[in-house]
């Protein structure tokens, strides 16, 4: 399955993976949202069905959250009725319930796939994960990317700056949320840029 350059989830799955002298390291999630984690040694033909099981269940989060956070919450709490906290209340119990469904549902989708892998000592780190996304993203894709969550941290923190609007836990949360985003993106964007001059 082929990756789609538009949507970094699909990118994104190659940062489950650690290229290792004796083939792929994949750090399996907990079944709980936070607990121990096991990695698994693969090699590449295990390292491409188990990165093309999770490029389709990244998609399937996508349209989950589009789905409810986009959609049902807007319709089910409505703003003109429930006060900014009631809402910032409801979406971080949408979220954490939408984040342990998925989890759970990633769990059971490639259990089968590391039923018979061979375990190993060899981790994941921060720095692995940056250094992956360094390597399948373009600077066009980070430039993209990061103008998107500019774009969307300027529509939360904006109004409370021009406008008479008030700062509410909302738009505190989506600022923080966006900016630290941006600057993430930024962060890739510069270390591209030198990776490529150098």
């Amino acid at each position: 399955m082929t990756s789609r350059w538009w949507f970094p989830f699909d990118r994104m799955a190659e940062a489950s993976f650690r290229r290792v002298p004796e083939g792929w390291v994949y750090f399996a999630p907990s079944p709980w949202l936070v607990g121990c984690k096991r990695s698994y040694l693969l090699q590449e033909e295990q390292k491409a069905a188990l990165a093309a099981k999770l490029r389709r269940i990244f998609r399937l989060l996508f349209v989950a959250i589009i789905g409810v956070l986009g959609v049902a919450m807007p319709l089910a709490f409505p703003a003109e009725q429930y006060g900014p906290f009631t809402r910032l209340a409801v979406a971080s119990l949408a979220g954490l319930m939408l984040g342990s469904a998925f989890n759970a549902y990633v769990c059971r989708t490639i259990r089968p796939l590391i039923a018979g892998l061979q375990p190993t000592t060899y981790r994941i780190t921060r720095g692995d994960v940056f250094q992956a996304q360094l390597a399948v993203f373009s600077r066009g894709h980070i430039l993209f990317f990061g103008l998107a969550t500019l774009a969307l941290f300027a529509l939360t923190a904006l109004p409370p700056l021009i406008t008479a609007a008030r700062w509410d836990p909302l738009s505190i949360c989506g600022a923080l949320l966006f900016g630290a985003g941006t600057l993430y993106w930024l962060a890739l964007y510069i270390a591209k840029g030198r990776q490529s001059a150098g």
